[in-house]
């Protein structure tokens, strides 16, 4: 399969927001990067982004509903 390329960055228009698109078991490099430096990029980028500041965890009660929105994550 061939790849396809993808934004690291990603702008909600709507929201005026910007929210990193990467991660390591997706992106295999980054262009006009060297290999081993892209590689590093994409896992510290991931680092990042998985960090527990950003991971929201839902503590289920009576009644709720959660919605997502990816567009907005």
């Amino acid at each position: 399969r061939k790849p396809v390329p993808h934004p690291i960055v990603v702008y909600n228009a709507k929201a005026q927001t910007r929210a990193l698109y990467v991660m390591t078991s997706k992106a295999l490099y980054i262009d006009g990067m060297q290999p081993k430096a892209s590689k590093a990029l994409i896992k510290k980028l991931e680092k990042h982004a998985t960090h527990p500041s950003f991971i929201y965890t839902h503590r289920w009660r009576k009644d709720d509903v959660v919605v997502c929105d990816n567009l907005s994550l």
